[in-house]
């Protein structure tokens, strides 16, 4: 699981690219307000984060990346 953020997008926007090429994703603050708040990062944003289990095939994290590569 990473979890992360973007200079030049919102993490809604990011999540939002990648749903819309079914990229299993979520964003938010995920119950860690105070940890994103402490980061400097606006809780109602926070992050966006990918996680890769058993289950995650290649092809699922080659479309992710080239979903973050056309967006970021």
């Amino acid at each position: 699981t990473i979890a992360f953020t973007s200079d030049r997008r919102s993490s809604r926007e990011v999540y939002a690219a990648l749903i819309a090429a079914e990229v299993s994703c979520g964003y938010g603050h995920f119950s860690a307000h105070r940890l994103i708040s402490a980061l400097g990062l606006d809780p109602a944003d926070g992050v966006v984060r990918l996680s890769m289990v058993h289950y995650t095939s290649s092809d699922d994290v080659d479309r992710a990346l080239d979903v973050l590569d056309r967006v970021l």
